[in-house]
């Protein structure tokens, strides 16, 4: 049975009313070694009072408000955290998301060596409500990791990994110039080239992942420059990385993002965007660049409507 100390950073705002359970259910994790570190982005609701409530009769529990010089978000507010933790593991959670009792244990229980530096386990999708529970299975592959999360797109979230910190310190963290996708653009670049033997992947279901469907439909309604500038650079970064592994189906798939976010951006009239891949697409990149720049053109000139563009996407071979 390990021991180890394990640092869980909690980013918050404004989510008061979720907020009180997920420190409830923290506060029964069946491993007691660990801090619970919250740090506030900013909230007027009452998420230090209810924090203080915990870290009153427990002094495991920690509120940090983000300092004023650090980028407003939830980047800025892990990483903060992070620069707080005092533990041998670090595990990032959510502010509304919930801890099963076993969630800290299994983890710990599986770490064979001190070469594991990561232990990724499942957990339980939900509604807002914590109701119609689905497993979010996360299986082993003949694929890299990497592979497997960015092509397969295996379902790895902000709670499923527990971290060794001094593998994390030897990494950047968290973006905080991502306004989207950040777990996503962390896991990309900390799963890269992972040896097999640095993690492990578990069969343990240990947190309740809240789903916030009306917050999701509105988003879908809208086209946010920020995302959709923050989806490019994601894909820029793992263009590269397939390119450095010369893998035909990475590299392919990469190439198909930028065309979709390029298509939209030309729809959307987002300038930014339109330049900022198109100088990707300028790099000397692949063999077949002077396919790509006629498919620029071709998107250009007809502005392809998404049910033809689908057919032309599938279609285009770069590598």
């Amino acid at each position: 049975m390990c021991t180890a100390f394990v640092s869980i950073i909690i980013p918050t705002f404004n989510r008061c009313e979720f907020l009180r359970d997920t420190l409830k259910s923290v506060e029964k994790q069946i491993h007691t070694n660990w801090e619970c570190i919250v740090v506030d982005d900013g909230s007027n609701d009452n998420t230090e009072k209810i924090v203080n409530v915990f870290s009153i009769k427990d002094t495991r529990f920690k509120f940090f408000r983000r300092p004023l010089y650090l980028n407003k978000g939830a980047n800025s507010c892990r990483n903060y955290g992070y620069e707080k933790s005092l533990g041998e593991y670090i595990n990032w959670f959510d502010d509304d998301d919930i801890m099963l009792p076993n969630f800290i244990k299994d983890k710990l229980d599986s770490i064979v060596n001190d070469k594991q530096n990561m232990i990724i386990a499942s957990g339980y999708s939900a509604n807002e409500y914590l109701k119609c529970k689905k497993e979010i299975s996360i299986k082993e592959s003949e694929n890299s990791l990497y592979k497997n999360y960015v092509l397969e797109g295996v379902k790895i979230l902000t709670p499923s990994v527990l971290f060794r910190k001094e593998f994390l310190d030897k990494h950047d963290l968290f973006l905080d110039v991502i306004k989207k996708g950040q777990e996503f653009e962390l896991f990309s670049r900390l799963f890269f080239k992972i040896d097999k033997h640095e993690y492990k992947i578990i069969q343990s279901y240990g947190f309740l992942y809240r789903g916030h469907l009306q917050s999701t439909s509105s988003k879908a309604k809208f086209y946010r420059k920020d995302f959709q500038e923050s989806s490019s650079y994601i894909v820029k970064g793992n263009l590269v990385r397939a390119i450095n592994l010369n893998d035909s189906e990475l590299i392919q798939s990469s190439y198909r993002m930028l065309l979709n976010l390029y298509r939209k951006a030309l729809i959307n009239e987002h300038n930014y965007n339109i330049i900022y891949i198109e100088k990707v697409f300028q790099l000397n990149l692949i063999k077949r660049k002077i396919i790509i720049m006629s498919c620029l053109k071709l998107i250009k000139f007809f502005r392809i409507q998404s049910f033809r563009w689908d057919k032309v996407l599938n279609k285009i071979r770069v590598h």
